[in-house]
């Protein structure tokens, strides 16, 4: 299992980014590693936009039908007297939602913890042509040469 705990900042996003990689290259995933970091990232950032002054727990595990991300906002620095089962399960906005949806196999969202489940079985042609699609939007590819 990794995890990392992140604060707002310059660094934060860095730190995801090679969290994800190192999670995906040393797994020899790397044709994951797009399909994974983009919704994560995008999770992350609009948790920072939510909760500013909050941290975040990044935990990666794996599971029978491959990884998952746990993103968790920290209830550390909630005023007194606030029970942490009344709290509101966190919600992403709607452009990240569905982004996120489009791009993990599943998506679980409880008490301060969202779940991004990537299934890594192999997907079918046309399920990796949709999620290229997905990206193309969001993304223009760079040709970088050596």
């Amino acid at each position: 299992m990794e995890n990392t705990v992140i604060q707002i900042g310059s660094n934060s996003v860095r730190r995801v980014e090679d969290l994800v990689a190192s999670v995906c290259y040393d797994n020899h995933l790397a044709n994951y590693h797009a399909i994974i970091s983009v919704p994560v990232l995008a999770t992350i950032q609009s948790f920072f936009h939510k909760y500013p002054d909050d941290t975040l727990l990044l935990a990666c595990n794996y599971c029978r039908k491959g990884l998952y991300f746990d993103i968790t906002v920290s209830t550390d620095a909630l005023p007194a007297g606030v029970n942490q089962t009344e709290l509101p399960s966190p919600i992403l906005s709607s452009d990240v939602q569905s982004l996120v949806n489009q791009l993990a196999d599943e998506v679980e969202i409880s008490d301060n913890t969202v779940r991004l489940l990537f299934c890594l079985n192999g997907i079918g042609d046309n399920e990796s042509e949709r999620r290229r699609s997905v990206l193309a939007r969001f993304y223009q590819p760079v040709l970088i040469e050596s």
